[in-house]
């Protein structure tokens, strides 16, 4: 009978720590993201240069250009010629990537954060040219979406 006691508590404690361990485990992950989330939103964005934003609004297809926003804010308005990629659901959209790994990317959202995030798993898909326009350089109208001072 005694062992039988121990064996229960023994069973019981068990059942408690493991409860406990996925409890601090599941913080700590929310911890992480939390804190990759604010490097992202502290950390600046390196500018497009113009003349490239230029060349794209001449001729498309000089790179792929991504609005990593969701569906609802591309259909409000969007820059023209780009593919909306909601940074959240690359795997869904995988198919609308270029299929040429070494295409050069740009990707864009309101405030850049979102657009870095997209930015970080395609590099880690193996593309190799890709790059975040930060929010400082898109003029956000009513209906539309631009490139600040690009005619």
């Amino acid at each position: 009978m005694n062992v039988i006691n121990k064996c229960r508590t023994l069973s019981v404690f068990l059942v408690i720590l493991l409860a406990f361990s996925q409890t601090v485990f599941a913080d700590n992950k929310q911890t992480n993201e939390a804190t990759v989330n604010k490097h992202i939103a502290e950390r600046e964005i390196e500018e497009v240069d113009l003349s490239l934003l230029q060349k794209y609004m001449k001729d498309h297809s000089v790179l792929a250009l991504i609005d990593a926003r969701t569906a609802k804010e591309f259909n409000a308005g969007h820059i023209s010629g780009a593919v909306n990629i909601p940074f959240n659901q690359l795997d869904d959209f995988y198919k609308r990537l270029p299929s040429e790994q070494s295409t050069s990317i740009l990707v864009y959202c309101k405030s850049g954060r979102r657009a870095q995030k997209l930015v970080n798993l395609l590099m880690e898909k193996g593309y190799t040219d890709v790059k975040a326009i930060p929010g400082k350089q898109l003029n956000y109208q009513e209906d539309k979406v631009g490139f600040l001072n690009v005619d």
